[in-house]
């Protein structure tokens, strides 16, 4: 009897130290790989959060309208976790909060979607997500505790708190006309010199082209997401418009992004101001007649008008009428613009001078040369027949 009493006591022992000893090791796995337990239930209720920051840093020097990023914060995954606040807008902070009835572990993912709205103009959208784990286990004591993380998934590191924040810049230029008030229309470029850059909306390929008059302009808001240094160039083409003389300045436009523990903050200059100023200048064209060296109405080399008309006939003998002479050719009375040829003859002009009257004139003399012959020899017949 004696001996089945300690049998039955050793059994005992021995169930109760190996049902301890199991749940001591189901206690340790359960925190060497939290992902695989389930905690025992409790009544109590856990409760936790993670901070939300969101920040949208401007260039200084931008032109108005400025713009407005609104954050949306969505969750997926985890239906036990409530979100407390579930829009932000600009620089503003919110928390995630969690509420856990059982002991485990949760997750779900968080994305932040940022909308970047200009006033009458065009929106940018920004996607960013977390992904958020909680670890709740027994606190010994009937209630439950919470171990809260957040990884970005973009760079794969876990952070205490929520960081969403942007950098935005939108690059000024001015075009100024000298020399006269005109309104005439040139090419800017802006061209990004660091690889993966952002760019403004309208680009092409590493370049952005605004077309645009005397004023003042942009190229466009660009956005950065990260910290880095990025280079862009900025200058003028010539696209050969006539009368003006080109500035021929290029600009090297440099922002630097830099994280201050979760919060970029961006720096915009270009290297030679504030602004990326264009000054071309427009000379008139000249309205002088080409040709003589002198004035139209002016002696000394330069060419005369003669405007004879028949009511105001020439005064001059050998002048021709309604025909333009030069200095030189007044003295020989040469018509301007005529061809001659070697010898100083008119090409195709009809002498009207002295050589068409002598040929009139010998024939006549020789008719009455022949007449006087004629009459001799009949008075020297007459006289020997008498």
């Amino acid at each position: 009897m004696r001996n089945r009493t300690l049998r039955n006591r050793m059994k005992a022992i021995f169930l109760t130290a190996a049902l301890i000893g199991s749940t001591l090791m189901g206690t340790m796995a359960a925190y060497a790989a939290p992902e695989d337990v389930t905690y025992v239930s409790t009544n109590s209720t856990a409760n936790g959060s993670i901070d939300i920051e969101q920040y949208f840093n401007i260039a200084e020097g931008t032109g108005n309208p400025k713009p407005v990023l609104t954050g949306t914060y969505s969750l997926s995954g985890a239906p036990e976790i409530k979100l407390e606040k579930e829009t932000i807008t600009n620089t503003n902070t919110g928390k995630l909060n969690f509420e856990f009835a059982h002991a485990g572990v949760y997750e779900t993912t968080l994305t932040i979607t940022g909308k970047v709205s200009i006033p009458d103009m065009h929106g940018d959208t920004f996607t960013k997500q977390y992904d958020i784990r909680a670890y709740v286990k027994n606190d010994g004591k009937g209630g439950l505790i919470t171990d809260i993380t957040a990884e970005n998934k973009a760079t794969g590191t876990k952070a205490a708190k929520i960081c969403f924040s942007i950098c935005a810049d939108d690059p000024p230029i001015s075009k100024t006309i000298s020399g006269a008030d005109r309104t005439d229309q040139f090419k800017f470029h802006m061209q990004r010199k660091t690889a993966g850059a952002p760019m403004p909306a309208g680009s092409s390929g590493n370049e952005k082209i605004v077309i645009a008059g005397p004023g003042a302009y942009e190229f466009g808001w660009m956005y950065f997401e990260q910290p880095g240094d990025y280079d862009y160039e900025v200058y003028e083409e010539n696209d050969g418009q006539a009368n003006y003389t080109y500035d021929t300045t290029v600009y090297t436009k440099a922002v630097k992004i830099t994280d201050n523990n979760g919060e970029l903050k961006i720096s915009s200059t270009y290297d030679k101001g504030d602004v990326a100023s264009f000054t071309n200048t427009y000379t008139e064209p000249s309205t002088t007649p080409s040709g003589g060296g002198g004035t139209p109405s002016g002696g000394g080399g330069g060419r005369r008008s003669r405007p004879e008309t028949s009511n105001n006939p020439p005064t001059t003998p050998g002048e021709v009428l309604g025909a333009t002479r030069d200095a030189a050719e007044d003295a020989g009375r040469g018509v301007l613009g005529a061809v001659r040829n070697p010898q100083g003859q008119v090409l195709g002009a009809v002498r009207t001078g002295d050589s068409s009257a002598m040929v009139t004139w010998a024939v006549i003399l020789m008719l009455a040369a022949s007449g006087i012959v004629g009459w001799f020899n009949v008075y020297q017949r007459r006289k020997r027949n008498i």
